[in-house]
């Protein structure tokens, strides 16, 4: 029987940022991360550029990301995949006299998510990384420190729809 509390997971990370103009911040970074749970090795790169008009700045930003599927799910199958997560942001923040504005859309395409699927043939249940999904949406914010003497008061809303396959599935 395993410990699956004594999970060892290692990570390194690096970062560029390159200023190509006085306005303009392109920065590159990526990330690899070891996990014992599933002996995976994950590489995550991104890319971020930024550019600055007066009080504005617009960003986009393009990644990846990984996670570990649930300790429930490991536990049942080792050889699961982390999950992946492709992220494209395009934003926009202004600041200006104590109010700040940040507007961002963004798309994210989900794979290798966990996927319990049964065997049409056998009955069997099998565990995968074949789920699959997508979440896009807009992301508001305001933040306002002189309307009001004395009080400092944030809004957000966002905006999502998302799409998944996972959990079930039916193997034919």
């Amino acid at each position: 029987s395993r410990d699956w509390s004594s999970d060892v997971c290692s990570s390194d990370l690096f970062s560029a940022a390159y200023y190509p103009l006085e306005r303009l911040k392109a920065e590159l970074s990526f990330r690899t991360e070891y996990t014992s749970l599933n002996r995976k090795m994950n590489f995550s790169p991104r890319l971020a550029v930024n550019y600055y008009l007066g009080d504005m700045m617009l960003s986009g930003i393009v990644g990846r990301y990984t996670q570990l599927p649930e300790n429930d799910w490991l536990v049942r199958n080792r050889k699961l995949m982390s999950e992946v997560c492709m992220q494209y942001n395009l934003g926009m923040q202004y600041g200006y006299e104590g109010r700040f504005y940040k507007a961002e859309l963004y798309y994210k395409d989900y794979s290798r998510l966990v996927l319990e699927e049964t065997d049409a043939g056998t009955g069997s249940v099998l565990l995968t990384s074949g789920g699959y999904g997508y979440s896009r949406g807009v992301d508001l914010f305001f933040r306002d420190r002189i309307s009001i003497k004395n009080l400092e008061y944030q809004l957000s809303y966002t905006y999502n729809i998302s799409r998944s396959e996972e959990h079930t599935s039916e193997l034919q």
